[in-house]
């Protein structure tokens, strides 16, 4: 099983969620943690080595990375897909890659 960890942005997108939202990302991180490297979708472009996973809702994303020598998953952003918003919100965090803390799900 891989552990997913949250950056602190995802934490943040996790902590703004509402309740329909928290269990459709709740069902998502768990399906994260088996074959990650499987679930979801490669990116192209500026987000080229990142996936998305659709949650349920079909409007939401997460934005994760998975290393399989470490079998880590990490989650970059969890957001809406309207405008391309949660894919700006990653590349932004990604660009911005200061001293961002990792959280265990």
């Amino acid at each position: 099983m891989a552990t997913v960890r949250l950056r602190r942005g995802a934490q943040e997108d996790v902590a703004k969620a509402d309740g329909s939202q928290l269990s459709a990302i709740a069902n998502g991180l768990k399906k994260l943690q088996v074959s990650p490297d499987l679930r979801g979708e490669a990116l192209g472009d500026n987000l080229a080595g990142y996936r998305k996973l659709v949650l349920g809702c079909r409007k939401l994303r997460i934005v994760y990375k998975y290393d399989p020598l470490e079998d880590l998953v990490i989650v970059i952003a969890i957001g809406r897909r309207r405008d391309e918003e949660v894919y700006k919100l990653a590349l932004s965090r990604i660009s911005d890659d200061s001293a961002d803390s990792l959280g265990d799900i």
